[in-house]
C-alpha cells in the first residue's frame, strides 16, 4: 500500500484504526457499509477496554462486603454481540481489490474528506456519473 493513509474515524483506538484502514483498502464498500465497518470497530473498542478490567477479576466486594460481577463483563458481551451482528451485516463476500485498486479508492475517500461540501447540482452530477459508470461495467 502507498504511504497515504486512510482517514479513519478519530475516535478509533490505533489498532482499530490500522483494521478499518486495511478493510476499506482490500474491500469496495458502499456508504451503508463503511458507516458498518466504523460501528465494528467502535465495538471492538469498547469489548477490547472492557476485557482490559476483566483481565483485572471478574468480581468485586462493594463498601457493604457484598461480592458483585464487574459490569464489564455485561459491557464485553454486549458489544461482541453487536460487532457479530454488524459483521454479519457488513457482508464482505466477493473479491477484494487489487492493491492498485485499494490505493486509488483510499486516495479519493481521503479527498472526498478534504473537499468542500457540493452543491446540490454537483451531487445529482455524481450521482449520474455513478450509475453512468455502473451501468458501464455490468454491460462489459
Amino acid at each position: 500500500m502507498s504511504s497515504h493513509t486512510t482517514i479513519s474515524p478519530s475516535d478509533l483506538s490505533p489498532a482499530s484504526k490500522k483494521h478499518y484502514r486495511s478493510i476499506v483498502a482490500q474491500y469496495v464498500l458502499s456508504p451503508y457499509q463503511v458507516g458498518l465497518l466504523t460501528e465494528i470497530c467502535r465495538q471492538r473498542d469498547i469489548a477490547n477496554e472492557a476485557w482490559k478490567v476483566i483481565k483485572g477479576g471478574t468480581t468485586y466486594t462493594t463498601s457493604t462486603g457484598v461480592r458483585r460481577v464487574v459490569p464489564e463483563i455485561g459491557i464485553q458481551r454486549q458489544a461482541l454481540a453487536l460487532q457479530a451482528r454488524l459483521l454479519t451485516q457488513l457482508n464482505l463476500k466477493g473479491t477484494p481489490r487489487s492493491q492498485e485498486e485499494g490505493e486509488e479508492y483510499v486516495n479519493s475517500l481521503a479527498d472526498q474528506l478534504r473537499a468542500e461540501p457540493l452543491s446540490e447540482e454537483a451531487k445529482r452530477q455524481r450521482a449520474r456519473a455513478e450509475v453512468e459508470r455502473e451501468l458501464e461495467e455490468s454491460q462489459r
